[in-house]
């Protein structure tokens, strides 16, 4: 996350403090000898590090990597677009990058939903065979996959109570 000097943030606050009690952004900029850009900016990034405004839910230690990575995410498969699914590996040879993030939605999960069906539904053997094959098609190219679970397979793996392995057959 991007860190803000110290005194910046607090301007941030106090120009905060200013919209609350009801100081318009072209009074706040004049006050502050600022354009009114600059206060819009300080107004957003002090709203986000606002902790009164939400609980922050931790989801678990932040993933930590080095080097270049080619990152994509929610391919959703069976429901994936595969011609767009290879540009992935195109861009990662002109680039010479040999590591992928799948950043969650690897799966659609859409079989597993409590919800009623507004299109026919994959099952979810499609679902783990196009899984295979992306990942046939990454490893051709990639040295290493890394996959971050998203909330679909969050919560389905929480509906299951563990009775998941962490690996795909390579059947």
């Amino acid at each position: 996350m991007y860190k803000q000097k110290p005194e910046r943030e607090a301007l941030g606050r106090t120009l905060l403090e200013m919209q609350r009690a009801g100081m318009t952004r072209r009074e706040m900029a004049s006050k502050a000898g600022m354009t009114i850009d600059a206060v819009g900016g300080l107004l957003r990034t002090a709203k986000l590090k606002s902790p009164n405004e939400f609980d922050v839910v931790h989801l678990g230690t932040p993933l930590e990597i080095t080097g270049d990575f080619m990152a994509l995410g929610d391919p959703h498969v069976p429901c994936t677009d595969y011609e767009f699914a290879e540009l992935v590996i195109r861009v990662a040879v002109k680039h010479s990058i040999k590591r992928l993030i799948v950043a969650g939605g690897l799966f659609s999960m859409d079989v597993f939903s409590s919800y009623d069906a507004i299109v026919p539904q994959p099952s979810w053997s499609q679902e783990r065979d196009a899984a295979k094959f992306l990942f046939r098609q990454w490893l051709e190219w990639f040295d290493e996959v890394t996959v971050v679970m998203g909330i679909t397979t969050a919560g389905f793996k929480e509906s299951q109570r563990g009775h998941l392995t962490k690996q795909i057959s390579s059947e």
